[in-house]
């Protein structure tokens, strides 16, 4: 049976694990994980006079600023710093919008019967936390449904802008406005509950936790969840996940110089890369504490080792064949043959990451790659791997990750085109592709990776100045035929009608037929 039909029946399996009540109730073992996790994350940091409210889309149309029609009169001196037709580009482009839709499709619902969930999928908790918004207290629940909120709503705007009540009213009408605007971005948050996503550090912080993981948010995609028919996550690459939605916001270099000033954007400042080496890191971290919290969770105490879902998938789901690129790559000499070990893509863009500082990255370099080998090591010391051991070591690479991203997000650390043009013509180097073989997702991070800050570059038209100019886009769209052809870097889009299971099967494709033999000639071929 071939490696895609082997996954496109991986679900029924799981209905003789249910059967025999192995799986219990996803739910309850979902809770009593967040509370053991709490060890693990530290504890969020709450607005100190908001209260919590879930305003629905309606909020944000029907005469706002964000569903095309600008306000007829604004804060004086001030210019609206946004498009004002945010809402319309979500709802026409944004997956998001779709993110609750994907449950009651076929797949979806058979997901849910195979895991043995309520036929409403309003009530699947463990789903909602990122397909849409769980709010889990029925007072709560009531006040939101006031101001119309709906679950069907998918990932809404206040669940990535802020739950709170205060922030909605005071930052679009006029007479709290004027109060409202001149606030700290901080301020805004703390007394009001608007989340800063201009801070890149606090953006990948929000997206990682459901494109990566948070246990002590209850986001975690488990191994019996994908045998239940759950797609495969990609790896994440946080500044073209961003781009590929596509934006309904305006990067800060788009926005008026005026804005730019009023925000606090420098003068040529790349923010993409910035965005692109934080997340990075990010994405490591968060790795890392999924690793640490399932090793103190439940089933793990009870006797089971870590959730499968954290290692290589496709060490064990890939076709056997006899003149294969595993069987030429051969075994790592600092691994043990026949050990499954960590996914492997969040551990390649750090490297581009501890690159952008040219004084430590010598030293941060070496302690990096022993971390990283301690951990591959204790992934090794017994099949799938031992857990506590597991978990001492990925705290130390969380502790080093999350320095790393706190280095980086610094409003000192301005990146500017020396330093984009520096990382790009690093890139083979640190990756040596003359010399390495990558899996599939490892080989999208580093191609995103060239990509961002690629095009980043190329939409400069005058010196010391940060201007948008696609015109040249195209030819590095040209340029990067070859490695999209290998594997698929454009994301699907709501606009073309691409479905998230057609786009999967795609890539699934594309992961059996992978060679990174091949893959090499186009890899040497980045500057």
């Amino acid at each position: 049976m071939s490696f895609i039909m082997r996954w496109k029946w991986a679900g029924p399996a799981v209905v003789v694990w249910l059967l025999l009540g192995w799986l219990g109730s996803p739910h309850v073992r979902a809770q009593k994980d967040k509370e053991l996790a709490g060890d693990v994350y530290p504890t969020p940091v709450e607005p100190t006079t908001a209260s919590k409210l879930y305003y629905g889309v309606a909020a944000c149309q029907g005469g706002s600023c964000h569903d095309g029609k600008p306000p007829v009169s604004w804060v004086d001196g001030k210019q609206v710093n946004v498009r004002c037709d945010e809402l319309i580009r979500w709802k026409k482009y944004d997956k998001h919008d779709n993110a609750f839709l994907s449950l009651q499709s076929p797949r979806g619902k058979r997901m849910g019967q195979l895991l043995g969930y309520d036929p409403d999928p309003k009530t699947w908790k463990t789903c909602l936390t990122c397909h849409a918004v769980w709010i889990g207290d029925d007072k709560l629940e009531k006040a939101s449904k006031e101001v119309n909120f709906k679950v069907e709503e998918g990932v809404n705007c206040v669940a990535c802008h802020g739950h709170y009540e205060e922030w909605v009213p005071s930052h679009s009408i006029l007479v709290t406005a004027r109060k409202f605007r001149p606030l700290s971005r901080s301020e805004k948050w703390s007394k009001y509950g608007m989340i800063d996503l201009k801070d890149p550090l606090k953006r990948a912080e929000l997206c990682a936790s459901c494109h990566v993981g948070n246990m002590a948010q209850e986001k975690f995609v488990t191994h019996e969840m994908y045998a239940a028919g759950h797609p495969p996550l990609p790896s994440f690459e946080l500044a073209t996940f961003s781009n590929e939605m596509p934006r309904h916001w305006q990067l800060l270099r788009e926005k008026s110089p005026a804005l730019q000033k009023e925000i606090g954007l420098s003068p040529g400042e790349l923010e993409e890369t910035k965005l692109l080496l934080i997340g990075a890191a990010v994405a490591l971290r968060d790795n890392m504490r999924l690793l640490q919290a399932d090793a103190v969770s439940n089933h793990v105490k009870n006797g089971d080792g870590l959730d499968i879902a954290h290692f290589d998938c496709y060490a064990c789901h890939h076709d056997l064949k006899a003149d294969s690129w595993r069987l030429k790559r051969g075994y790592d000499k600092n691994r043990k043959p026949g050990r499954v070990g960590l996914r492997p893509w969040s551990v390649e863009l750090v490297k581009l990451a501890i690159a952008a500082d040219e004084k430590t990255a010598s030293t941060r370099s070496a302690e990096y790659e022993k971390l990283v080998a301690d951990l591959n090591k204790v992934f090794d010391s017994r099949p799938y791997g031992n857990p506590t051991e597991v978990a001492a070591a990925a705290k130390k690479l969380d502790k080093f990750a999350h320095e790393l991203a706190l280095s980086l997000s610094s409003p000192k650390r301005i990146f500017k085109v020396d330093d984009t043009t520096r990382l790009l013509k690093a890139i083979p180097t640190i990756y040596e592709p003359a010399t390495k073989l990558y899996d599939y997702d490892s080989a999208r991070q580093i191609s995103w990776a060239h990509e961002i800050l690629k095009k980043e570059l190329v939409r400069i038209r005058i010196p010391g100045e940060v201007q948008e100019d696609n015109s040249n886009l195209v030819a590095v769209d040209v340029e990067l035929k070859g490695i999209n052809d290998l594997l698929r870097l454009r994301l699907p889009r709501k606009s073309t009608g691409e479905s998230l299971s057609s786009e999967y099967q795609t890539t699934l494709e594309r992961i059996s037929k992978w060679d990174p033999f091949r893959a090499r000639s186009v890899f040497a071929s980045f500057k």
